[in-house]
This record gives C-alpha cells, sequence and structure tokens, in this order.
C-alpha cells in the first residue's frame, strides 16, 4: 500500500476531489521545520509542541562545495500519514489510510541537496461550462529534512477558461511566509525558488545563484567540483577505502486507528450517499540497527500494532532516548512523554479550559507553559510551581479568505520577570507585498520574513523601559525589481544601527557593479537560462562603512571569477583572501562529522575522510540548538556552528 517513488518528482494523484491543502497557525501534518513551529528536545531528536511530530536527524557526513555544499544523514517525521479520498461509484465514497505523497513512515537516508517538487491534480468539473472538466495541480517542494512548502493558489489549471476558478500558469508563491516562489509555465517546465535565489528544478538540479550546481540522480550526486558521491550515505575515508553506514532492519506489524478523526472528505461531495473509511494495515520494514564506521551501532525499537513510531534509541554511546505516544490525528499519533537516560519529559495535552495550553514538566517537575496557535505565550515556572518568567510573542496576521490562509508574522516579544516586575520588549517590523494570482483578480499578501526595523527596549517597571536601539535595513531588491521577479530577495542594501545619541553605525552594501571575470570551465557550473547570465548574481562588490570621527566612507571593493569565488579584495576592511583556483595543490579533502561524546545522551563523533582530490578545503558542522536556562530544552530554531 506505501508509495517507494521516492524519486520520482512528478506525482498524479488524479481523484474525484481536489484535496484542499491549508497552511493553518500551527500545520497539524507538519514534518521538519515548518514556520512559527516550536520544538523541544536534543541534538538528534526534536518534538514539535503544536502537533507532537517527532523529528529525528543522524549525520551521516557533511562536505564544503561551491556554493552549494553536499552531505547524507538519516531522517524520521512521524507525521507522515493521510487519508485519502477516492469516488467508488453510484454514491458511494471511501477513505484510505496511507502515507502522505512520498512520505515515508521510516527511518532513511536524504541527500542535504536533497530537495524536490511534486504536484497532485483533481478533476474540477463545472456545470454549465464548456471544454470541462479541468485538470487542476496542486504544487509542493520537500526540502531535505521534511519540511513541505505548499504554493499558493492551491488548484491552478493549464487550461484556459478552467471554470474561472483555477490560477493559470505563472508565478506562485509559498503559503507560510518562508519566502520561496515557484515559477510554472507548463508541466514538466516548473522550478522552485528560495528567498536567497538557489533554484529547484523538476529534475532535482539544484543551482546556486552564481550558477555551480549539484547535478542527483537516484542513488548519486555530482556536486560542484565535480566530484561523484553515493546518495545512499556511502564515502570514500582517507586512505581510499569505501565506507558506508550499516543497517540492519526488522518487520513491525502497522495498524492505524486514524478514521476516527475524519467525518469525510473536504469539500462533501453532494451525491455522496455512502461514505466508508478503511484503516491501514500491514507490516513494514524498519530500521533496527545503524552502525556508522568505526562506531557501536544506534539501536531503535517500535511500538506494535500502532504507527510503527520509535520507542528508544540507543546510542553508540550508551546513553538512550525513549518516547511513549498518544492519540493524535488523522496525520499520526502525538508523543507524549520522552526521557533522555531515564530522565522522564512530560508533555501535557492542551486543556480545552486552559485556552489551549500545552505544559512541558522536567525531570524536576520545573515545567513550562505555552498556549496560542501560533504560540505565543511561554510561562516559566521552577520546581515548586512558582511562575519566574512571562514570554509574550505579538503576531501580526495577513489574511486571504479566497484561499483560505494566513500568514502570521512575530512582530513582537515581551519579557516579564515574575519576582520583579520589570519588563523588557523587542518590536519587528518586515516586508511585506501583494500577490495577484495569474489568470484571475485574486490578491493575497507575501513575506519573506526580512526584517525592515527591530527596536529594543530596556528593562522598565511594570511595563519596557525606554529605547536603547534601533537597526533599520534596506534590501537590495526593493531597488532592483530583477532581483525581486527572481527571488533574489535577502540582500542587505544598507544596515544602520541607532541609540539615544543618533546613529551608532552605517554599513552600505552593493552587488553586482561588474560582470565577473576569469577562471571559466570549472565543473558543474552553468548560467545559459539562469538569473546570473543577467549578472543577478548577489555578489557584495563594494561594502562602505561611515567613520563618525572623519564623516567619511570607508569603502572595500571585491572582484569576482565566474563561479563567483573573490579573485581580489581592495582593504580597509577585508583582506585578500586566496582565489579557489590557487587551492589546487592542496592534500585531499577532509570531512569532519560532530564532535566525539559530550554526554550520554548527546551522541557526536568526529572523522576523517576524503571523496577524491579537489582544490578546496572542507569543513564539517555540528547541529546545536539555542540554550538559555529552562530553556535548553526548547529549541526555536536551529543553527550550523563551524567546527573549524
Amino acid at each position: 500500500m506505501r508509495r517507494n517513488s521516492y524519486f520520482i518528482r512528478i506525482a498524479l494523484l488524479i481523484c474525484l476531489f481536489t484535496r484542499i491543502l491549508v497552511a493553518q497557525n500551527s500545520d497539524p501534518s507538519g514534518t521538519g521545520y515548518p514556520e512559527n513551529a516550536v520544538y523541544h528536545g536534543g541534538d538528534l531528536d526534536s518534538v514539535q509542541l503544536g502537533n507532537g511530530n517527532l523529528h529525528l536527524e543522524i549525520p551521516i557526513w557533511s562536505a564544503k562545495g561551491r556554493g552549494l555544499d553536499t552531505g547524507a544523514k538519516f531522517v524520521y517525521d512521524s507525521k507522515v500519514w493521510t487519508i485519502d479520498w477516492y469516488d467508488g461509484g453510484l454514491g458511494y465514497v471511501y477513505g484510505s489510510v496511507n502515507t502522505r505523497l512520498f512520505s515515508k513512515p521510516n527511518i532513511h537516508v536524504e541527500n542535504s541537496s536533497g530537495y524536490f517538487i511534486y504536484y497532485e491534480t483533481g478533476i474540477l468539473d463545472c456545470e454549465g461550462i464548456s471544454g470541462g472538466p479541468f485538470v487542476t495541480y496542486s504544487y509542493s517542494l520537500i526540502e531535505p529534512g521534511g519540511t513541505v512548502r505548499k504554493f499558493l493558489p492551491y488548484s491552478m489549471s493549464y487550461t484556459a477558461g478552467g471554470c474561472n476558478a483555477s490560477a493559470t500558469p505563472g508565478t506562485f508563491y509559498a503559503d507560510d511566509g518562508s519566502g520561496w516562489m515557484l515559477q510554472a509555465t507548463s508541466p514538466g517546465q516548473v522550478v522552485a525558488i528560495r528567498k536567497d535565489g538557489l533554484r529547484v528544478t523538476l529534475d532535482t538540479t539544484v543551482y546556486d545563484r552564481n550558477g555551480n550546481y549539484i547535478a542527483q540522480s537516484t542513488n548519486n550526486v555530482t556536486d560542484t567540483l565535480g566530484r561523484s558521491v553515493s546518495g545512499t550515505g556511502s564515502y570514500v575515508d582517507s586512505n581510499g577505502v569505501s565506507q558506508a553506514p550499516q543497517i540492519a532492519y526488522t518487520n513491525v506489524p502497522v495498524q492505524s486507528n486514524l478514521c476516527q478523526y475524519t467525518s469525510g472528505p473536504d469539500p462533501y461531495p453532494k451525491d455522496a450517499n455512502w461514505i466508508e473509511c478503511h484503516e491501514y494495515s500491514a507490516t513494514i520494514p524498519q530500521v533496527s540497527s545503524i552502525t556508522l564506521p568505526g562506531e557501536l551501532p544506534f539501536t531503535l525499537e517500535y511500538t506494535q500494532n500502532q504507527l510503527a513510531e520509535p520507542s528508544s534509541m540507543t546510542l553508540p554511546t550508551g546513553g538512550a532516548i525513549a518516547w511513549t505516544w498518544i492519540d493524535g490525528n488523522q496525520y499520526g499519533r502525538r508523543v507524549r512523554t520522552r526521557s533522555v537516560d531515564g530522565n522522564l519529559w512530560n508533555y501535557v495535552l492542551p486543556d480545552p479550559n486552559q485556552n489551549g495550553m500545552l505544559s512541558v514538566v522536567a525531570p524536576d517537575l520545573s515545567h513550562m507553559d505555552v498556549a496560542g496557535d501560533p504560540v505565543s505565550q511561554w510561562k516559566y515556572y521552577d520546581s515548586q510551581n512558582h511562575l519566574l518568567k512571562t514570554v509574550v510573542t505579538g503576531f501580526t496576521s495577513y489574511s486571504a479568505s479566497l484561499f483560505n490562509y494566513i500568514i502570521y508574522l512575530p512582530t513582537s516579544v515581551t519579557t516579564t520577570l515574575a519576582d520583579t516586575g520589570q519588563v523588557s520588549k523587542t518590536e519587528t517590523d518586515y516586508e511585506t507585498f501583494g500577490y495577484n494570482v495569474p489568470g484571475s483578480n485574486d490578491y493575497f499578501p507575501i513575506s519573506s520574513r526580512n526584517p525592515l526595523q527591530i527596536r529594543e527596549y530596556d528593562w522598565g517597571a511594570g511595563t519596557a523601559g525606554p529605547l536603547l536601539r534601533t537597526t533599520t535595513f534596506t534590501y537590495w531588491h526593493q531597488q532592483h525589481a530583477s532581483y525581486r521577479n527572481n527571488n533574489v530577495n535577502d540582500l542587505v542594501a544598507s544596515s544602520i544601527v541607532s541609540g539615544g545619541s543618533g546613529p551608532a553605525s552605517k554599513v552600505l552594501t552593493y552587488y553586482d557593479e561588474s560582470f565577473p571575470s576569469g577562471r571559466t570551465g570549472v565543473p558543474n557550473h552553468n548560467c545559459t537560462g539562469q538569473p546570473c547570465a543577467s549578472n543577478i548574481r548577489g555578489n557584495p562588490t563594494t561594502t562602505s562603512v561611515w567613520l563618525d570621527t572623519t564623516n567619511t566612507w570607508l569603502n572595500t571593493t571585491r572582484t569576482f571569477d565566474e563561479p563567483s569565488s573573490i579573485r581580489v579584495s581592495t582593504p580597509p576592511h577585508s583582506t585578500i583572501p586566496t582565489p579557489m583556483h590557487r587551492l589546487a595543490a592542496l592534500p585531499p579533502i577532509r570531512l569532519r562529522l560532530p564532535l566525539p561524546l559530550q554526554t550520554r545522551s548527546n551522541f557526536k563523533r568526529r572523522i576523517s575522510f576524503t571523496l577524491a582530490p579537489a582544490p578546496c578545503k572542507v569543513r564539517g558542522i555540528k547541529m546545536i540548538s539555542t540554550q538559555i536556562g529552562l530553556e535548553s530544552f526548547l529549541s526555536t530554531t536551529l543553527m550550523e556552528e563551524p567546527l573549524l
């Protein structure tokens, strides 16, 4: 019953009903790291507090490239289930519990460059409209790690007319305010573009904004340096020996109980007189152990006759993480408890009488209560249930009722200390712009979450104190439409920081003032048909820093070669780096993975190995989470920390 076509990029799911895809405050089916979601966990596992999804990531290797990096990791998400609805004829409609399109209910290897686009189709049968029924398309992008981006509108048609209810080919935007853009001219001509200009084609080739690209096939990746890398997690070590993770499997019986969360398809078919829902029942293979080269294994156990979720993971160091599960929604169950080496964390479910509050209870009984959708209030208590502080996030919403979606942007954060009553506050204004749906008069707001101004206030008694600092940003695309049209929207043109006594610092950056020159013919580089052919690259050619003491600008200028490595940098505020093409005599590249064990529950390792001789240095990264006191167990973002 599962769909195993992980590397098939176009999904044709022609059913009676067009699936309604709604971006909600906290996506009940959200996997990976969706916008505004809040997480609790460690380096390997995180629990999404809104929907109870368990996300696992176990790094295998990573390598720096020319513009784009490569790597591999094991990934798992629990909220991968859904109910598909079908027309059985004569008024009979039935639903079938299954995994979502291109989602996997088991731990699997993913490439760090493994983006892909897919679409689902539906039938729009318009009474009294000639030329119908019409085939409609709904586009989505899945990022490495499992985050899904859905594009507005949720229904478009390449057929002229389309009952006047579908958009026509053109440019579309993600419904979550992430800044992703989709350009669709035909079913086979589709490209997704991230807010920094990274482009993903339908055949999963990934381009940066300078024309460097990673080519992918079913089990192979060719990186920007022309190196062939396995898509299965294997690699060649520093001795030239092929290495690969050793994976063992076990069969786990699955019996879903998700039909209880649905009353039928939405929209409900007007001629249906008999609707039923079929549960999923099968045995699926799950990973029972993972042994990375030179290490002891990770071992995993799973729930039986449920949805085969992980129940425990023993780390190579002997530490262990365990989870228990309770009912959730039609997309899967939710995590009830998480324990690390026997230290138990409880997720106390929302109480309808407490305005949807969820409590995260630590092993010492200190706890954090969160409320709102999206989460907008955090209250921190010690083990004696004394309130320590309250953090409130204010959201500004932008909605389009026609498409039933809302973008929430966090525009203020207010912190109140319970013992002193002191209050501090930070306010943020974001760039937004309106967008007209191609082929219609429909209008909806879009945001790439670019901050325009950040205002930071001092502590005050009962209310926030005086304004301490204001940081104001402008962006290159605001004055250069070609950059916005190609979704290169992250280039800061000016940054001005001011305090109570006036401007404290000013930095101006100018981009792409001249075409790159020199060093052509490098592997995996092509600007043909790409924005870089028109020099839309985002290379910072001039940086100007204001010097108050002399009332002058200090300018740093740079020139770039064709793959956009710096060729010459003129001080005062930078040194001349070694050009990439002068590193050809360096030793074979070395990849570094997470550091050796620091705690029993946070497994980390470091290993050096070689893919192939290459003219560059390579360094790895480790994943860390934000840590502030009790909040060490609450990470709202993941950050990359260089090892070198």
